[in-house]
């Protein structure tokens, strides 16, 4: 290699006499393109043997519970949970109607063009986790450090080009502030459409599993049997997270159910079967003398329902995920494992290699990099073509995964999935390789 670089800059000895001869050193570059062409071959098979030979991990179990954080359930006193997409689960039916409830909302409310009407809902574009530039109208995916994913970024249906996408942006990261922008009036529209959705879904509890307060008694008998209650300690409902974690002068009151409203009464002690309305955690917390580590609140938000009873009031947390259950029957897919593998040992060859300066070596290059991108984009349609996976982007963690790692100790994809565990059992994050250490290539 030394000899092939002394040939390619052309030195001559100082003393002014040629080194070779001009046809022998014809010969000789063609030699050295010959090796260096060789010698990356080489690389590439001793590589890819090594990978088709490696052992493929074994499955993960859909059915786990992931630690981010130490959890020793044995310091657990108390569990708490969400409603909704925690205890119950609702059917896609649900999705539909809350989809076409709200775009009704936005055309006679809010006076937006009626031929929206024409949108219909499309299940499997959209991820959980994406980010909507109401300003814009563009549809994007972000990572853990707020860089807009290439090859993720939606105006309407129709994807937008890397060049289009600077255009708009001007650069690939977006602020903190703009990414925490304004959603009111296609939030407003889904929370307002509420009230006839409540009528809606009464009629027919199975077809959708309900969804708000005067549903509550329906959809928790409809689960477990008409003596739900007997299976809490304490049930509040209109608690109106996240302002139940951060207000301070909401009284707790106790809800009646036969009028549907709260009774002005003031509570100063919490009973068992009896149902609560508003407070604050505060006030619960007071009235139960339930602190910090003694409790693990499960719910399915990793912002609105974790992030301030651990970071403001110490609680445990667990989230729930249902993406999961897709998610890991994609990761056990002996294809995608394969796929996966490789790319990360490709994406190895490519950096030891990456500082070549033959021709011929940067053509072999070239190839493995369109051969990485091919299967980082396989990669990612196996989970969804538009936008991948809810946890990865390319490179990185999603932003999705950034709040729900620091906001959870535990994730799992259905609450029924602790009964796999025992009471006093211990739950351990796994040590995760950071990019100074070790290399792994199973991620």
């Amino acid at each position: 290699m030394l000899l092939c670089r002394f040939i390619n800059n052309k030195r001559i000895l100082r003393s002014g006499y040629a080194l070779y001869e001009s046809h022998v050193l014809e010969k000789l570059k063609i030699l050295c393109r010959f090796h260096s062409q060789r010698r990356l071959e080489e690389a590439y098979k001793v590589v890819k043997t090594k990978c088709q030979s490696k052992k493929l991990p074994k499955d993960v179990n859909p059915k786990a519970v992931f630690a981010c954080n130490e959890l020793d359930l044995k310091e657990v006193k108390v569990y708490g949970f969400d409603y909704d997409y925690t205890l119950a689960c609702y059917k896609p039916s649900l999705d539909y109607l809350l989809y076409n409830l709200g775009r009704q909302n936005l055309i006679e409310q809010f006076k937006y063009p009626r031929d929206i009407s024409n949108l219909e809902y499309q299940p499997g574009f959209a991820i959980r986790g994406l980010h909507y530039d109401i300003e814009k109208g563009v549809l994007l995916k972000l990572d853990s450090f707020l860089q807009i994913q290439f090859g993720s970024v939606y105006k309407g249906l129709s994807p937008l080009s890397n060049e289009e996408v600077l255009k708009l942006y001007k650069n690939r990261i977006i602020p903190i502030a703009y990414v925490e922008g304004h959603t009111k009036n296609a939030s407003n529209a889904v929370r307002n459409s509420h009230p006839v959705m409540h009528q809606i879904v009464a009629q027919n509890v199975s077809e959708y599993i309900e969804n708000n307060d005067r549903l509550r008694h329906k959809g928790m008998e409809f689960m477990v049997g008409p003596d739900w209650k007997e299976y809490f300690d304490v049930l509040i409902v209109q608690a109106r997270k996240p302002r139940f974690f951060t207000d301070v002068s909401r009284p707790i009151r106790v809800f009646d159910e036969q009028s549907g409203t709260h009774i002005w009464d003031r509570v100063t002690k919490l009973e068992k079967g009896v149902i609560y309305y508003e407070g604050t955690v505060k006030q619960l917390q007071e009235l139960t003398g339930w602190r910090g580590h003694q409790v693990l609140y499960f719910g399915d938000h990793p912002y609105s329902d974790l992030a301030d009873v651990t970071l403001e009031h110490g609680w445990k947390t667990g989230a729930i995920i249902t993406e999961l259950t897709h998610e890991i029957a994609t990761l056990n897919d002996p294809v995608f494992k394969k796929n996966a593998n490789w790319l990360q040992m490709l994406t190895q060859l490519i950096e030891d290699h990456q500082d070549c300066e033959d021709p011929e070596e940067q053509r072999i290059l070239a190839k493995w990099m369109g051969e990485r991108d091919r299967l980082r984009n396989d990669i990612k349609y196996v989970f969804n073509k538009q936008f991948g996976s809810v946890f990865r982007t390319y490179h990185n963690p999603t932003y999705f995964s950034r709040r729900l790692f620091r906001f959870a100790d535990i994730y799992t994809s259905n609450i029924s999935n602790l009964l796999n565990y025992s009471v006093n059992h211990t739950f351990y994050p796994r040590r995760g390789v950071m990019p100074h250490e070790y290399i792994s290539y199973f991620v």
